[in-house]
């Protein structure tokens, strides 16, 4: 199945969102709940990934592509932010990304 991303840039602020839809999969629906609201912009706010699932995503795009790029975003989310390492360890076996894993 092809992967559907609209991306948007705001222009101004050289912002880019990735806005994916969401997949009946266990990990899908898993992520979905565990989203995250944030201050966006205008007094709003916006629901994103957390950071577990924004590596885990990342992992199987590197599996997919093998862009070094998805590594080195991985590596700058592990050193800016605490993680929950039960929650990435148990959907990175479930989902078959050991050895990319690996590779971080």
């Amino acid at each position: 199945m092809k992967r559907v991303v609209d991306e948007s840039f705001h222009h101004e602020s050289v912002l880019k969102i990735d806005l994916m839809i969401r997949k009946e999969s266990p990990h899908a629906k898993e992520e979905f709940s565990r989203k995250v609201k944030v201050p966006f912009w205008n007094h709003e706010q916006v629901a994103v990934a957390t950071p577990e699932d924004v590596i885990i995503k990342k992992l199987d795009f590197y599996r997919q592509g093998g862009s070094e790029k998805h590594l080195k975003d991985i590596r700058g989310i592990l050193a800016e932010t605490k993680i929950d390492k039960k929650y990435l360890e148990k959907w990175v076996d479930g989902l078959g990304l050991a050895k990319e894993w690996g590779t971080v």
